[in-house]
């Protein structure tokens, strides 16, 4: 579901908004409207019966939050081929570094780059293996293949 900004007013805390409507027994919602990078980020924040969150508490989990996404917080719904850009800008340049993306432009972006990586199971990656010992090629390669994987989904 969508969320509307007319269903929200504006708190006296910059990139806070408070719910016009308070919930009968989980209280009132909050929405972090940030724009963090040249993106914006959009989340409610505490609604929930244990909650019941005022606007100071709600603004403390707003800064934590947002300082989580200044230091390198990734969203859940990354893909492999973004989260392989991230791996890769942290890496020094290196003759592995530099082998490990070409085996990933080979073998694993073409099924598996556009799949947001907590919907990827063991199976996808066998069947890039099982595709790569139908084409004949070495065990040492297909091994190569969770080589760059693993050390991608540690960093995740």
């Amino acid at each position: 579901m969508a969320i509307d900004l007319q269903d929200f007013k504006p708190t006296k805390y910059p990139n806070l908004f408070k719910s016009k409507e308070e919930h009968k027994t989980k209280g009132y919602r909050f929405l972090m409207w940030s724009k963090i990078d040249r993106k914006l980020y959009k989340k409610i924040l505490g609604y929930s019966v244990e909650d019941r969150l005022t606007e100071y508490q709600a603004n403390e989990r707003l800064n934590v939050l947002i300082a989580q996404i200044k230091d390198g917080y990734t969203p859940t719904k990354i893909n492999l081929n973004k989260l392989h850009d991230l791996y890769f800008e942290s890496e020094n340049e290196t003759d592995w570094n530099t082998k490990k993306k070409s085996i990933y432009n080979l073998y694993i972006q073409k099924s598996l780059g556009d799949k947001v990586i907590e919907t990827i199971k063991e199976m996808h990656v066998k069947r890039i293996l099982s595709s790569m010992d139908k084409q004949g090629l070495s065990p040492r390669t297909q091994k190569s293949v969770l080589e760059v994987l693993k050390p991608m989904f540690s960093f995740a």
